[in-house]
């Protein structure tokens, strides 16, 4: 196994990001194959920033623990209050995150957690439009379903549900996308060699460490592009908040639909618990705010700011020269990997999940579930089958 963290990015996790922590692995294809665990982290403009990752033969917990143990002495956590690791259940991975760091935040990937919430036998579009919403419509859940609505009551709040989660980490997010966009990232390597995969992750953080920086200087405002454009959706809905003023802060909102709750804009809190979790401000606080006339990025706080991404991205991942020009060091050759010859034909497309649309031998098209349809016959006009059953039960 090896494990590799780069100086750079870990200097600029430490000094600049959220302590937001995303942990998947993904599969190394060809002649030695094995598994590619990762640790990806969040930057200022709510973009993939590569922490750490290493090359192992299997999934397991024993793996993860040995991972998890570099990368803890790595970021420096010791007491592991205050860090948020989102997974998707992966084999072991639960139960090493636990162990390594018992006072953590651990969410679960809503995208896996609705994938076993079709594998308990919940399908349907209804049910899958409701889980998304469950934190607000659990009642509307139960109604429509008790079955979901008690499969849904077992889980951890605190793991899925955005009302339930803590406002240290400024932070909302319910997917392990960046892990899935790093993952992607390098999907053309991950049939190459070791020595291949290493050294094209490390020139792919190094190209991206550098093109941050470049853009960063083309940016409009004090926050990023993402975060701005979120801040003008936020001002938009907020045309529909009647604020009033109650003390020199603090202000009582009411919304089109009845909605009503308290923003304090010295704490910068809101009632609704969305400036709370994510750090950014809702649309009761940009009501607020627009009676004071006040700089609304001004409100925004520091980790989506410019100067964050500047301390991210300012560590640069030195270039290196060709193996044969390396210096030498009397340091034991590492042992290759195992060889193991794959049987059959190389698989070029991944496995579908469960809830993705099946795979189909036209790439642009797309078959989605039909959910309660009922099929009936063009011809025999009876349900229960098509017209092709029809023609073949005629032909026999």
């Amino acid at each position: 196994m090896i494990y590799i963290c780069l100086a750079a990015t870990k200097k600029g996790f430490i000094d600049a990001l959220r302590p937001v922590v995303g942990l998947d692995a993904c599969h190394i294809k060809g002649q030695h194959p094995g598994q590619l665990l990762s640790a990806v982290g969040v930057d200022p403009n709510n973009g993939v920033y590569p922490i750490a990752y290493a090359v192992a033969e299997a999934e397991n917990y024993a793996t993860w623990t040995w991972f998890l143990e570099l990368l803890a002495v790595d970021l420096g956590i010791e007491n592991s209050n205050g860090y948020v690791f989102i997974t998707d259940r992966q084999n072991g991975l639960i139960d090493a995150v636990g162990d390594m760091f018992p006072n953590f935040e651990h969410r679960h990937c809503l995208k896996y957690l609705h994938a076993n919430f079709i594998l308990a036998g919940h399908k349907g579009l209804v049910l899958k439009q409701h889980i998304k919403a469950a934190a607000r419509k659990m009642k509307k859940l139960q109604d429509l379903s008790e079955r979901t609505f008690d499969w849904l009551s077992r889980l951890d709040p605190m793991q899925w549900c955005r009302s339930h989660f803590r406002t240290h980490s400024k932070c909302d997010i319910l997917l392990n996308n960046m892990c899935e966009a790093f993952n992607r990232s390098i999907l053309d390597v991950r049939d190459k060699p070791i020595i291949i995969i290493l050294e094209r992750i490390r020139y792919y953080i190094m190209l991206l460490m550098a093109t941050k920086r470049e853009v960063m200087e083309k940016w409009a405002y004090d926050v990023g592009p993402r975060v701005f454009a979120t801040l003008e959706k936020l001002k938009q809905q907020s045309a529909w908040c009647i604020p009033s003023l109650v003390e020199e802060s603090k202000y009582e909102v009411k919304c089109f639909g009845g909605t009503q709750v308290v923003v304090d804009l010295r704490n910068r809190s809101c009632s609704c618990r969305q400036w709370d979790i994510t750090g950014i401000p809702c649309k009761h606080a940009y009501a607020a705010m627009g009676q004071l006339n006040g700089n609304h990025i001004s409100y925004v706080h520091d980790y989506y700011k410019k100067e964050a991404f500047m301390k991210a991205y300012k560590p640069m991942v030195h270039p290196m020269a060709s193996q044969d020009l390396r210096a030498k060091t009397n340091f034991p050759p590492l042992l290759p990997p195992k060889f193991h010859k794959q049987l059959g034909r190389p698989k070029k497309t991944r496995i579908s999940s469960t809830c993705e649309p099946s795979p189909s031998s036209n790439p642009k098209a797309k078959h989605f579930p039909r959910y309660n349809l009922k099929i009936k016959c063009s011809i025999c006009k009876q349900p229960g089958h098509n017209k092709r059953k029809s023609l073949r039960v005629n032909e026999a």
